[in-house]
């Protein structure tokens, strides 16, 4: 979550989303519910669907449904305009 808010421009909510999975580690750590190992991968494998989502998102919102990619998040609109460059962003 905390990356998608970041990418809106939602500062406080980024940082509180943060704030709130690094108490959900201390959690389950001392509550022993999960191998601290777990807990590592669930991360690395959470940052990358995101990845993967958010480029498959696009696939979608501009061939399909015809959206163009400044109206899609925020950070997108200084760099790459929706008439020129859209297949850049695949690569």
């Amino acid at each position: 979550m905390f990356l998608e808010f970041y990418a809106v421009g939602w500062k406080f909510l980024s940082f509180f989303s943060l704030f709130a999975m690094f108490i959900q580690i201390g959690i389950l750590i001392v509550l022993r519910a999960h191998y601290t190992m777990d807990i590592i991968a669930s991360y690395i494998f959470g940052h990358y669907f995101w990845i993967l989502s958010d480029k498959y998102s696009y696939l979608i919102d501009w061939n399909l449904l015809k959206i163009p990619l400044g109206k899609r998040m925020s950070t997108y609109n200084s760099d790459i305009t929706e008439d020129e460059n859209h297949e850049d962003y695949m690569n």
